[in-house]
């Protein structure tokens, strides 16, 4: 096992005292429904557990496969009797060219060393025409910005983290501007970006699990919506903190 396998391992676990909430956000939800084509082939590069988006989007395609460096994930995603692999993202996908019709990767890129693999593979993959769904937090979300402004930065990848930004999970930090640029590297045509917050409330470093405590739980949390989660729409590069894009491989 690789350093970064034993990171992951730990990380879905909960050994570093977290382990990422398995809460089903109505809105990524919607809008993955809304993007992905009924009877697709899915690949989704990064499942984790698939107890957010997974278990809904199995249900209408025609084939679904989760891909993880994580044992631990996986064996939760293998429980929903979706198939999986295990497989670190940094190298060559186990799969020929133009084998998906869809291509998932929701907060996957900012965990890697080389995300332009990533991007580059799941084109590979993809049939001419096909889709690439990225989710990525937004490195220019305007309370970051504040952060920054007063000498402050929060990687944002785990609440354990906070005020030690060296031991996060997030590595690679990305505007909208620079996914899309990404993303056209590799002859993938940007058709969609939306802002979510996820909501906000379930998304703050040390606010959120002692809210969480108090409310009922990150399920309950994430129903309640503030002013952001309209702004988020609208102005998705300043007021989103997470966003989501939908990309067409043209050739």
């Amino acid at each position: 096992m690789n350093l970064i396998s034993k990171y992951y391992e730990e990380y879905w676990s909960g050994k570093h005292g977290w382990r990422p909430p398995n809460v089903l956000y109505p809105d990524t939800v919607g809008v993955l429904k809304a993007w992905v084509p009924a009877s697709s082939r899915i690949l989704d590069l990064g499942c984790g557990d698939g107890k957010t988006y997974a278990q809904s989007l199995h249900t209408t395609a025609r084939h679904y496969t989760g891909i993880d460096i994580s044992m631990t994930a996986l064996s939760d995603f293998r429980k929903l009797g979706l198939d999986s692999i295990f497989h670190d993202l940094s190298t060559q996908l186990p799969f020929e060219d133009q084998s998906f019709d869809v291509v998932i990767c929701i907060e996957v890129l900012e965990h890697l060393f080389a995300p332009a693999i990533v991007v580059a593979e799941a084109a590979r993959v993809l049939t001419p025409g096909g889709v690439l769904i990225i989710g990525i937090p937004n490195a220019a979300f305007f309370l970051d910005r504040l952060r920054l402004l007063a000498g402050r930065f929060e990687a944002g990848g785990s609440p354990t983290s906070v005020g030690r930004p060296w031991e996060d999970p997030h590595i690679r930090f990305f505007t909208e501007r620079s996914a899309k640029k990404l993303l056209r590297t590799y002859n993938l045509a940007t058709e969609s970006v939306v802002g979510l917050d996820h909501p906000m409330l379930a998304a703050l470093p040390i606010v959120s699990p002692f809210l969480a405590k108090f409310t009922g739980g990150y399920k309950r949390l994430s129903k309640i919506k503030t002013p952001l989660d309209h702004l988020a729409r609208v102005y998705p590069r300043l007021f989103s903190r997470h966003l989501m894009i939908r990309a067409r491989r043209t050739t």
